[in-house]
């Protein structure tokens, strides 16, 4: 059906064409169709000079059509193809739909890569790499770009970034799910181990394949795994390991019935491997399975080959000489359409073991020398192709003389360079973290004196204005108390009982002040007593119901460390009566060997803390911080809104 609508398609396709007249539906019309059909489909069409007349004429009314239909213009026309590359390049930036434009540079590199011009297939491959969008749809294009571009670079001894690409083409094959261009890119880069000698890496990244495939039963291109493993192993004189996977390619292949004529490739193969082993009668088996597809061979250059190889040298074992030879010249003959430097070689070499049998030393000696100059052929492109790997890998711009004399003392200055590199390394972080340890211990001191200049500042202002609350205080109670107290008693002479009112109220003022400026008890009843006196002098002047347990504590501490005490309580339950709106509090004071533990607790509506600290219009917190401090003991404080506050202070003794 789908091959139905696609005549239809072109039949009306062509009628347009055809149309001189008709050239705004026909510009519509081809519109469509490069809408509606795929890129493949459309390259299968092959359209007259008309079209291309056409296209010129149309081009610079809508290039984004022009270029949506060009695929079908030139990719079944190659002599034109060049010329509206060309005129794509020109434009490719008016262009919208990029990924036509990399699709004409795919193919264009494709036709580049069948005519073994690699470098001119790698420059449009880039280019057709870099137009394709970044869409899913576009990424199987691309990543066939990246592996074919990956096969050219191999071909032209560009090994790493061969490498490099078939790795790239890997990672995008493998996020699209397609597992058998995943598996090839895979067995090209061991390929490429292969061609440059690395045998036992290849054979490294065979097993690898190998096992991968086994594990998920997957059998495409699994018989060529086996093969190249085994051809691997034979290269390492591992023969065992040689024969072994070489039945195994021949058994897989077998199992998967595919009609490429490969089957008699592997049969002969194993027939190879008999006659090395001088086993005739079963080479003989294995060349007459072979023979049994040889109308699949007439298809399949390689097994054809193969086959006609083997059957020579089969002949020679067996003594049959002109029809090995015969079969060889054929052979030969066939491989100068289809080059094959080794099997050449070995066709060479039985050749000339023919006539050196055949006592025809002149016919001997030309294809001898044929077969040395094929080996060496083979030898050379070898060493020239591990040459340019490594003298890549290495970034080494030197002749091959050159790196073949000084390889050895490269690598001895690189592994130098290293350890200087590793050395300088070494000692520019030995240095930067000494000096960071340098710069973060001096900071450390640097603010550890600066918190105990902060601190001892902290404590002399404490002191100090300890000093002047007790000399205002004294100043108080001493002179105006005394004096209020003599104007008092002449005024009782004169029984003026308001103005002695209002002089008493004063006097109970100054010696309230007086006793809130400097707790003069301490000194008379010891801090005990004051703090007993405070709880109950704060309770009958305030709503809050304050009550505490208080043990002794006197002549533990020094004064000034008993005014500080004294003061932190003084200042928690001031705090407690102005802001908490508590309905009680309690102060609890115990005493054990090594502390004093001071708690105390309300039911107010609590606070933020980290708030309240942190503003500038808070004072107390911050001086009962600092009174702690002084004291080095530890303050909490827990509290939540509306469930009340408490604090937890422990003083050390000692």
């Amino acid at each position: 059906m789908k091959k139905i609508k696609i005549f239809f398609c072109f039949l009306f396709f062509s009628q347009c064409v055809l149309s001189k007249n008709n050239e705004p539906f026909f510009l519509k019309t081809i519109d469509h169709f490069s809408n509606a059909l795929s890129i493949s489909v459309l390259t299968s069409f092959k359209l007259n000079s008309s079209t291309v007349k056409y296209s010129n004429t149309e081009f610079k009314k809508d290039k984004n059509t022009f270029l949506r239909t060009l695929p079908i213009i030139c990719f079944n026309q190659n002599q034109q193809t060049p010329e509206k590359l060309n005129k794509v390049k020109q434009h490719k930036d008016d262009a919208t739909n990029t990924s036509l434009l990399a699709e004409i540079y795919k193919k264009n590199a494709d036709k580049s890569y069948r005519k073994n011009d690699f470098e001119e297939a790698i420059k449009n491959y880039t280019l057709a790499i870099e137009n394709y969008r970044t869409k899913k749809k576009d990424s199987l294009h691309k990543a066939d770009a990246i592996y074919f571009r990956g096969q050219s670079y191999n071909n032209i001894g560009s090994f790493l970034k061969s490498i490099d690409d078939c790795t790239l083409a890997i990672a995008y094959y493998k996020n699209l799910g397609d597992l058998k261009y995943e598996y090839f890119a895979k067995t090209t880069i061991t390929k490429v181990y292969s061609k440059i000698g690395l045998n036992e890496k290849a054979i490294e990244e065979l097993l690898i394949i190998i096992d991968e495939k086994e594990a998920n039963n997957y059998s495409i291109g699994l018989a060529s795994n086996y093969y190249n493993l085994a051809i691997n192993y034979k290269t390492i004189n591992e023969k065992e390991k040689y024969k072994e996977y070489i039945f195994k390619a021949l058994k897989v292949k077998q199992s998967r019935n595919d009609d490429d004529g490969f089957l008699p490739y592997y049969q002969s193969a194993i027939a190879e491997y008999y006659l090395e082993e001088d086993s005739l009668h079963k080479a003989k088996e294995f060349l007459d399975l072979a023979k049994k597809g040889y109308a699949s061979m007439l298809h399949n250059n390689f097994s054809l080959h193969k086959y006609q190889k083997t059957k020579s040298t089969y002949f020679f074992k067996t003594k049959a000489f002109n029809k090995a030879l015969d079969l060889a010249k054929t052979t030969i003959a066939h491989l100068k359409k289809h080059p094959d430097l080794s099997s050449t070689e070995e066709l060479y070499k039985l050749i000339y073991e023919i006539y050196y049998r055949k006592d025809d030393t002149k016919n001997a000696l030309y294809y001898f020398k044929s077969y040395i100059k094929t080996k060496d052929s083979i030898s050379n492109i070898s060493k020239i192709s591990a040459l340019n790997y490594y003298q890549t890998l290495l970034n080494v711009e030197q002749k091959e003389k050159k790196i073949n004399q000084q390889k050895s003392s490269i690598e001895i200055l690189a592994k130098k360079n290293q350890a200087k590199k590793e050395l300088l390394i070494i000692i520019s972080s030995a240095s930067f973290l000494s000096f960071l340890i340098f710069y973060l211990y001096w900071n450390k001191l640097h603010l550890k004196k600066q918190k105990k200049i902060q601190e001892d500042f902290s404590h002399k202002l404490l002191l100090s204005q300890e000093d002047e609350r007790k000399r205002i205080s004294k100043d108080l109670h001493d002179g105006l108390g005394q004096s209020l107290l003599i104007i008092k008693n002449r005024i009782a002479a004169l029984n003026d009982k308001e103005t002695e009112e209002l002089i008493c109220n004063s006097i109970e003022e100054i010696r309230r002040i007086s006793k809130s400026l400097h707790p003069f008890q301490l000194e008379s009843v010891g801090l005990t007593s004051a703090l007993h006196n405070l709880l109950h002098q704060l309770d009958n002047n305030c709503d809050t119901y304050i009550f505490g347990n208080i043990e002794n504590i006197d002549s533990i501490l020094s004064p000034e460390k008993e005014v500080n005490i004294y003061r932190i309580i003084q200042e928690s339950l001031s705090n407690i009566i102005k802001h908490a709106k508590a309905k009680s509090a309690r102060v609890n004071i115990d005493l054990s060997k090594n502390h004093i533990s001071i708690l105390i607790i309300d039911n107010g509506i609590g606070f933020d803390f980290d708030e309240k600290y942190h503003n500038i219009k808070s004072f107390g917190l911050k001086t009962i911080n600092e009174r702690v401090k002084f004291l080095n003991g530890t303050l909490k404080i827990h509290s939540i809104k509306n469930e009340g506050t408490t604090l937890n202070i422990l003083l050390p003794l000692k």
